[in-house]
């Protein structure tokens, strides 16, 4: 049996007892009022953040869910999701733009009142009760010194996206966390410790397995490779043909049959009747998959949450030096998603 916290009020009640936060915005500016000379900005941060200059921010699940945070003492789940910008920003601070989101979900308790445990010994989310932002843009944040949080600004939001009143004095929760590579934020060394290594030269058949069935996925596009005297077949699966039109959904998979052309007594490529190569053996078979949590690498090496692998013909992991991730970042512009044949399958 099981039981929930009373309503988003308790909860937010519950919550100003262990900030952990995330989003907002502000501006103002005066002058002394005698001689027209510009003065600091004379406002407080706002308690419960500032709704006049951020949005709910839409899609934020689809950001990196980089820790969760289990509040025993308030009997909260806290879920925290960071986008592109804070991802792709230096190792000690965090761009513009950069959008740090917390989900505050009531953990699930007995009959008593006690909280319920999983097997790993974590708190079980039972109901999502807040949507909280910290937002970084150029500008914003233009409070008193005392209670400014640098260019960060907050927000509280109800799951459905509504704006939420709150007296919770997030700005000066967060004034703990201005030291230098913080960025007032409680999770900084988490974000950061979340992405330390490099993407590894060659994918990773750790995370990958090989899909026994991408034959039956749609075949997007066939490929002549001259640099390499190489035909290549694109195949995508159903969740990569349905969300091809924007990013690509979670759980897409798109696989890329190597094959060596075949060659004429001179070592040229055969080509037939339409000018195209012709295939000779299947020597590789190559596969990327986007899942949350994947591309857990440094900034300057992740191809967002896709990973990479590299299968012999009959599914073994195959070894190789080729830098998968590094070739995918040409494709790192917006609409592109990091895939090379990303117009192909969207004409699917």
């Amino acid at each position: 049996m099981k039981s929930r916290l009373p309503g988003l009020l308790s909860v937010l009640l519950l919550f100003s007892t262990a900030c952990s936060g995330d989003d907002g915005g502000g501006t103002d500016s005066g002058t002394d009022g005698t001689d027209g000379t510009t003065a600091g900005p004379v406002e407080d941060a706002p308690l419960g953040g500032n709704h006049e200059v951020v949005d709910f921010p839409d899609g934020y699940a689809n950001g990196a869910l980089y820790t969760t945070v289990d509040k025993v003492d308030n009997l909260q789940v806290r879920r925290m999701f960071a986008n592109d910008a804070a991802l792709n920003s230096p190792a000690d601070s965090l761009d513009y733009g950069s959008k740090i989101v917390m989900e505050i979900w009531s953990a699930m308790t007995d009959g008593d009142g006690n909280p319920v445990y999983d097997d790993q010994n974590r708190l079980i989310a039972d109901e999502l009760s807040i949507v909280a932002l910290m937002e970084k843009q150029e500008g914003f944040g233009n409070y008193t010194p005392e209670t400014a949080n640098g260019e960060w600004e907050h927000a509280f939001f109800s799951p459905d996206g509504q704006d939420m009143a709150s007296e919770l004095d997030c700005y000066g929760c967060h004034l703990e966390m201005a030291g230098p590579s913080t960025e007032y934020m409680f999770t900084f060394s988490q974000l950061k410790a979340w992405q330390t290594e490099p993407a590894p030269v060659g994918g990773t058949t750790d995370l990958l397995n090989f899909p026994d069935e991408y034959l039956t996925y749609a075949l997007a596009t066939t490929v002549d490779k001259e640099s390499t005297n190489q035909v290549r077949d694109i195949y995508a699966n159903s969740v990569a043909v349905d969300s091809a039109d924007g990013e690509f959904a979670r759980g897409s998979i798109i696989v890329m049959e190597i094959y060596n052309a075949l060659l004429d007594g001179n070592e040229q490529p055969v080509v037939d009747m339409d000018g195209n190569f012709m295939k000779d053996d299947l020597a590789i078979i190559a596969v990327m998959e986007k899942q949350q949590g994947f591309g857990n690498y440094t900034p300057e090496t992740r191809n967002g949450e896709w990973e990479h692998a590299f299968f012999e013909p009959d599914g073994t992991p195959m070894a190789s030096e080729a830098d998968c991730y590094g070739c995918h970042r040409e494709m790192a512009g917006e609409g592109l998603d990091f895939v090379f044949s990303k117009a192909a399958i969207e004409a699917l």
